[in-house]
C-alpha cells in the first residue's frame, strides 16, 4: 500500500496574518484580492470561517456574514516566503514533494520508513516542527491515494494526524459532496444532481455502464474515484527548477541608463537571490540575464560559470558581466535575473585566510545575522548606494 501524506493548513494566509500581528489572534481575519473589478476571498481564520465566510467569496457577502472582521489585502510575497519555510520542513523527509497551492501539499512517504519510521510517526514529526519553527497549526492525513489523504487531512482538528486503514477510503468518502472530486466542475456537478448524485456516496452506488453513457470515458474515472480508488501520483516540484528575482525601474522617464547605477540595484537583487539560494541550501549553475528597455525591446543573456555559485559577489560578478556586454546606453525600466541548473550545496570547510570558501559561508552568516537582528542590521556596501536600502 502506498503512504500518500497531504499536509493542510487551513485558513493560511488569515493565520499567517494572526502571527504577524498579536493583536489579530482569536478575531475574525479575512484575506482579500482584486481579480479585476471584484474582490475576493482568499483565506478566512478559523474564527470568520464559523461565520460562514468562504474561499472565493466576494467581500460584499464576506462582510454580510462577518460584519465585525478584519478585513486584510492579500501579503503573496510574505506568504510565499513562509510557505517555502514549510517545504523546506517537508522537503527533509522526502524528495517526494508536490506543493498543492500555499498551504497544501502532497508527499509520498513511502521510501522515507527506513529513516525516519512509520508514516504516522513522520507526520507528527513534521507537523510539531512546523507548529514549532513557523507557528502555524497543520494537519496531516495519510492514506493509500491523495483524493483519500486529503479527505483524512480535511476531518483532523489543526496540529493532529489522522490515518485512513486500507479498504477504508470509500466510507471515508462517501459523505463529501461530489463537487470535492477532482474533475467534477459546476456543470458536471449540475448534471449529477439531476441524476440525485449529491454525495460521492450517491455516484458510488450508480453501476458504471450509466455513467459511461452519460459522462464518456470520465464516467468511469469518477466512479473509481467516489470508490476509493486513486493511481494517481504524486509528482516532485520542490524545489523549484529556477529562482527569480525583478526590479522595475520608475516609469517616469528616470529610468537609469548608465551601467553603474543599474548595477547597484543589481546588487541588491543578486544579495536577495544569494539569501533564497541560502535558504533552500541550493547553488546555481546558470545567471541569465533579461533587461527590458525604455522603448519597448527585451534581450535576454546567460552566463555558466566554471563551478556552481551562490555567493553575492559571483552571482553579481556573472550578472553584471552579461549587463555590460547587452546595455549600449539605452534606458532600462526593467531588470530581471533568473538562477537555472539548480543542485544541493555541499558544506564546505572555511579556510582561515578567506578566499572562495570563506565567500561561500558569507551568505548563511548575512541571513542568520539578519532573521535576528532584523533586515537591515548588516548589508553589503554596495547595497548601500539604492533607493530601497535607504533608512
Amino acid at each position: 500500500m502506498r503512504s500518500v501524506m497531504c499536509l493542510y493548513v487551513s485558513g493560511f494566509c488569515a493565520s499567517i496574518e494572526q502571527l504577524r500581528d498579536e493583536a489579530l489572534a482569536g478575531k475574525p481575519v479575512v484575506v482579500t484580492q482584486v481579480y479585476g473589478s471584484v474582490e475576493s476571498v482568499v483565506s478566512a481564520s478559523p474564527e470568520a470561517a464559523k461565520e460562514g465566510v468562504r474561499e472565493h467569496m466576494t467581500r460584499r457577502h464576506a462582510m454580510h456574514y462577518c460584519p465585525d472582521g478584519v478585513f486584510l489585502s492579500a501579503d503573496w510575497d510574505y506568504y510565499n516566503t513562509v510557505w517555502e519555510r514549510v517545504l523546506d520542513i517537508l522537503a527533509g523527509y522526502t524528495p517526494l514533494l508536490e506543493p498543492c497551492g500555499a498551504g497544501r501539499a502532497y508527499l509520498d512517504l513511502g521510501g522515507s520508513a527506513a529513516l525516519f519510521g512509520p508514516p504516522m510517526t513522520m507526520a507528527c514529526g513534521m507537523v510539531r516542527r512546523i507548529r514549532s519553527e513557523t507557528g502555524l497549526y497543520a494537519r496531516a492525513g495519510i492514506a493509500g491515494s491523495k483524493l483519500a489523504s486529503c479527505a483524512a487531512a480535511a476531518r483532523c482538528r489543526p496540529g493532529t494526524c489522522l490515518k485512513v486503514q486500507e479498504g477504508s477510503e470509500a466510507r471515508l468518502l462517501s459523505i463529501l459532496p461530489v463537487g470535492s472530486l477532482p474533475g467534477v466542475g459546476e456543470k458536471t456537478e449540475r448534471r449529477l444532481k439531476t441524476l440525485g448524485v449529491r454525495t460521492v456516496g450517491d455516484l458510488a452506488s450508480i453501476p458504471e455502464e450509466m455513467l459511461s453513457r452519460q459522462f464518456g470515458g470520465a464516467g468511469a474515472r469518477f466512479r473509481r474515484l467516489a470508490t476509493g480508488v486513486d493511481f494517481d501520483p504524486v509528482l516532485p516540484a520542490y524545489p523549484p527548477d529556477t529562482i527569480t528575482e525583478e526590479h522595475a525601474f520608475a516609469p517616469d522617464g528616470d529610468a537609469p541608463c548608465e551601467p553603474a547605477e543599474v548595477e547597484r540595484h543589481l546588487f541588491c537583487m543578486c544579495e536577495s537571490l544569494s539569501s533564497r539560494l541560502a535558504s533552500c541550501r541550493r547553488r546555481c549553475g546558470r545567471v541569465t540575464l533579461t533587461l527590458s528597455f525604455a522603448e519597448g525591446t527585451v534581450v535576454s543573456a546567460s552566463h555558466t560559470p566554471k563551478a556552481p555559485i551562490s555567493a553575492a559577489h559571483d552571482l553579481h560578478l556573472a550578472a553584471a558581466r552579461t549587463l555590460r556586454e547587452q546595455m549600449h546606453g539605452e534606458d532600462v525600466a526593467a531588470v530581471k535575473i533568473t538562477l537555472g541548473s539548480l543542485s544541493f550545496e555541499q558544506g564546505v570547510q572555511l579556510g582561515l585566510l578567506g578566499g572562495p570558501q570563506m565567500r561561500a559561508g558569507i551568505p548563511m552568516l548575512f541571513k542568520t545575522l539578519q532573521h535576528r537582528f532584523g533586515p537591515k542590521a548588516l548589508m553589503y556596501c554596495r547595497a548601500l548606494g539604492t533607493e530601497e536600502m535607504r533608512c
